[in-house]
């Protein structure tokens, strides 16, 4: 049983298509981190900057532990569906190239965004401008890639699809238009 620590979000929603698509099976734990819950010691002892997602997994006989969406991607992927990951050759490295634009660019650029539409009074500030402004080119860069491919990594779906899905929910509330 694979146990995953969570709140709502798109990167936890990442770990839940993962789980899903692996045929795995997983228990829920809620970690409410917005109330400081993610920096109580037991949860730190699981992931030391106390954000979610989180798993243990106990599958193996043994008790793993693995914080950060995307080595969990890789993790399972590897473990448990490797067809989600190509073994080797440029399918693999353009998989993880675009498994690493999302975690490392896309992530964080839409988050801060949601971040800055939840204060109304930053709404017309630098900061707000400058997440907008990063936005708008992240989904051009996901969609463009999308243009010449079919998946993200290439010719198959895979982790980086997994990784980018739960965040194209919000491109409407980031005030972009869909046709575009």
């Amino acid at each position: 049983m694979i146990t995953l620590y969570r709140m709502p979000s798109p990167n936890v929603l990442k770990i839940l298509l993962m789980l899903e698509e692996a045929g795995l099976p997983y228990e829920l734990k809620h970690v409410a981190v917005l109330r400081g819950e993610g920096q109580v010691s037991w949860f730190r002892a699981l992931n030391p900057f106390g954000k979610v997602p989180v798993i243990i997994d106990r599958q193996a006989g043994e008790e793993r532990v693995f914080f950060e969406s995307g080595a969990i991607l890789i993790y399972l992927a590897e473990t448990y569906a490797p067809a989600l990951l190509p073994a080797h050759g440029p399918a693999r490295w353009r998989t993880l190239e675009w498994l690493a634009a999302q975690v490392a660019y896309a992530g964080p650029m839409l988050g801060q965004m949601n971040h800055f539409q939840l204060v109304p009074s930053e709404a017309n500030s630098y900061s707000a401008a400058r997440y907008r402004d990063q936005a708008q080119l992240v989904y051009r860069h996901f969609d463009d890639r999308l243009a010449d491919v079919p998946w993200l990594g290439g010719e198959h779906y895979s982790i980086a699809d997994i990784a980018m899905h739960p965040w194209t929910a919000y491109l409407v509330r980031h005030g972009f238009s869909e046709a575009d």
